[in-house]
């Protein structure tokens, strides 16, 4: 069988981009867990102190922020694929549909750290001032995703600001017809982003065009070598990948940073780049149809919900860990589990529950595809399709021939 048969899913998608996505959700989860505990007398687990994680953490559990960065890699890769492809290559397709993506779930979040605070002032996990126009103009630039001097009102949303700004620099170029230069256009941003950094300037704290643009870069570069790369030897590119997570840590560790440096996007960047074509090369064993392999795909479905709430629900859990507060070291222990389970839980019900049903109706009401014609289809990029799913709730990566995923276009008129 050939290399690119190698990497194509049974299913005609790469499951493995979705058990990535579960593994990088998961990493943010337990890196945030501090939270469900920190009320107990006998608390053992911080991540605002560097010095207290280097001398009580394991050296693996010092870096799991890292998932973020593996978020930023994996979204240049998909956005390169869905525009490259030509699945969302119209600017008004593509515009329409990363906002519904994106909106709607992070404004429910959002509003309900205010409906707390208003509820309850002991509730603040938004770090609202108590100051109201201050806090209504906070609120709006928070719920726009614009970058502002202040952290948005859901702790978590940083990353989606850096998400929008990716995403409207793809929407950019779309807006000339340049989806053949996509990859090309990111790394001339990048290079903006890095020239930036080297002069000293920092634009809205930093948020603007900030050096985690580049780790969007190695995503498309991904995406743009994935089929050469990913055959070979994939359990030794994942392997390149831990190891680079090892590397990166101790080299950070060495050399502390206060904001994004070179070395942790590049480090970083090299590492998701090979965690994504390690994983395409593994396509063959994540297509299984295992309970392991079932259970990990709608945990990496459910990853965008499951990475809104786990703050929410860790943060509630340490209020209500704070009423037994002189529990003995095991009882925490079996608590700070069973806080990891439920903000994973949480997230698969409610993704199943709101967050399917309520982008399935969605779909119905967005823009469709003007079918391109194959002539006008990039050669290049032409073998590998893909799209967002947005009638199962999710993002699904097809692969395979046009002529193979004919019969699968069919059943796709919704997008």
């Amino acid at each position: 069988m050939g290399p690119r048969a190698s990497t194509a899913s049974s299913h005609s998608e790469f499951v493995s981009i979705q058990i990535l996505r579960a593994f990088a959700a998961f990493m943010i989860v337990v890196w945030h867990s501090h939270l469900s505990i920190k009320n107990f007398e006998d608390t053992y687990w911080r991540s605002d102190s560097f010095e207290y994680m280097q001398e009580h953490y394991l050296f693996p559990f010092r870096h799991l922020d890292f998932g973020v960065d593996i978020f930023f890699c994996l979204s240049g890769f998909i956005m390169c694929m869905l525009v490259m492809s030509g699945k969302e290559a119209q600017f008004r397709l593509y515009v329409s549909r990363r906002v519904a993506r994106i909106y709607p779930m992070y404004w429910f979040f959002s509003l309900l750290v205010v409906a707390a605070y208003a509820l309850n002032k002991n509730f603040n996990v938004g770090g609202l001032s108590g100051d109201r126009a201050a806090d209504i103009q906070r609120i709006a630039l928070s719920l726009s995703l614009i970058p502002q001097y202040k952290a948005p009102v859901l702790g978590v949303a940083w990353t989606l600001i850096q998400e929008m700004i990716f995403y409207c620099s793809v929407a950019l170029i779309l807006m000339f017809n340049g989806s053949r230069r996509l990859v090309a256009w990111i790394a001339s941003l990048s290079a903006v982003c890095i020239a930036l950094y080297l002069a000293g300037i920092d634009l809205v704290n930093g948020q603007l065009l900030s050096l985690y643009y580049v780790e969007f870069l190695f995503g498309a570069l991904a995406y743009r070598f994935h089929r050469s790369v990913a055959p070979r030897a994939p359990v030794a590119q994942i392997l390149l990948a831990v190891a680079l997570y090892v590397v990166v840590g101790a080299a950070l560790e060495r050399w502390r940073s206060p904001g994004p440096s070179l070395l942790r996007v590049f480090g970083c960047g090299t590492m998701g780049f090979f965690f994504i074509t390690g994983s395409i090369g593994l396509e063959r064993w994540a297509s299984q149809t295992s309970l392991t392999t079932r259970f990990l795909r709608v945990m990496g479905d459910s990853s965008y919900v499951l990475y809104l709430s786990h703050w929410l629900v860790l943060s509630a859990l340490g209020k209500i860990g704070g009423l037994f507060v002189g529990l003995p070291r095991p009882a925490i222990l079996l608590w700070h589990a069973g806080s990891i389970a439920a903000a994973v839980s949480f997230a698969l019900a409610f993704h199943f529950s709101v967050e399917k049903p309520f982008n399935k109706w969605l779909w119905r009401l967005l823009p469709t595809r003007k079918e391109r014609s194959a002539a006008s289809t990039d050669e290049h990029f032409a073998p590998s399709i893909h799209g967002s799913d947005f009638a199962e709730g999710k993002e699904r990566v097809l692969v395979g021939t046009p002529a193979q995923l004919a019969g699968a276009g069919s059943s796709e008129k919704a997008s």
